[in-house]
């Protein structure tokens, strides 16, 4: 019995090894410049981040001060054209690695232009500062929408679009993360997003924002630290996303008082919420314009 076992233990480790060699030769490092920045990821393909990353706050002898670097990222991803089909998946493995800064209100991964079909998995994300984003993966091929809307400014985060429009079809994955930050977790734009079996934690009152058909946020545990003082705020915001599901969540509030309510969704229709556990939160669900919701099997603690 012992020999049948090993035998067939052995035979399974040769036949994987193969591709697991295969696996790794597809991988492409992530390449850095001036030490520990990381190059720009400009095209299609599987990569891999082979050590930590960690940003400091830099002086400016000149100015005679720290210098910003608000709204930089620390790993990024942009494309001149949309990729087609397969082609145009990108796949970013963190390979268990840190991605940190102390300079305040970085962007942990951003994806800008037309970058579709993107997968960030398994890792950790560490920012500091109030409009810090763990991750943001925003698509520009929108149709039907004025060029000057865009939710992922503050200003427009909670102004109507027309029904008629589209974010474009993206199909990002966020997956197997731990995200700590300043501001928010993840910020989705574009149809068909999924955020699932991830940790995210935020010092504000806003931890996931998402725009778009088809969105998924599942198995997750999500904290907020904040109170929200907006109209729309919650902890998970969603709009324009008919058929969205936020299912098997654990939502949690830790500070003072209760956050008042756990899923904002404008303009969404035919969204379901199931199998949630909300903790130190009030709502579970706020409707805005013409949205539609179906909730059930929410526990509270």
């Amino acid at each position: 019995m012992k020999l049948k076992k090993m035998s067939w233990r052995l035979v399974l480790m040769i036949c994987l090894s193969p591709v697991a060699h295969v696996l790794a030769e597809e991988c492409k490092p992530i390449e850095f410049f001036d030490g520990d920045l990381a190059r720009a990821i400009r095209g299609p393909g599987s990569y891999c981040l082979q050590t930590d990353i960690k940003r400091k706050p830099a002086f400016d002898i000149h100015a005679g001060s720290l210098k910003s670097a608000a709204g930089e990222s620390l790993l990024s991803m942009t494309f001149r054209e949309p990729g087609v089909g397969g082609a145009g998946r990108v796949d970013l493995d963190l390979l268990g690695h840190r991605i940190s800064s102390t300079a305040p209100n970085m962007l942990g991964v951003r994806s800008t232009r037309m970058v579709r079909n993107a997968h960030v998995h398994n890792g950790s994300i560490e920012l500091v500062g109030g409009t810090s984003v763990g991750v943001s993966l925003l698509y520009a091929g929108t149709q039907g929408m004025p060029s000057s809307l865009d939710p992922a400014q503050p200003q427009y985060e909670d102004v109507p679009a027309p029904p008629s429009g589209s974010w474009g079809n993206t199909g990002n994955v966020v997956e197997r993360l731990s995200i700590r930050a300043g501001g928010r977790g993840v910020v989705l734009g574009g149809d068909n997003n999924v955020v699932r079996d991830s940790t995210i934690e935020v010092d504000g009152p806003v931890a996931i924002f998402a725009y778009g058909k088809g969105t998924v946020i599942e198995n997750n545990t999500i904290i907020v630290h904040g109170r929200g003082t907006g109209n729309y705020d919650a902890v998970i915001k969603l709009r324009d996303a008919r058929g969205a599901i936020v299912r098997n969540n654990r939502i949690i509030h830790k500070g003072f008082g209760s956050a008042g309510t756990a899923i904002n969704l404008l303009d969404s229709a035919e969204v379901r919420v199931e199998n949630n556990i909300l903790e130190g939160i009030e709502n579970v669900v706020r409707r805005v314009g013409a949205s539609s919701v179906n909730e059930r099997g929410t526990e509270r603690r």
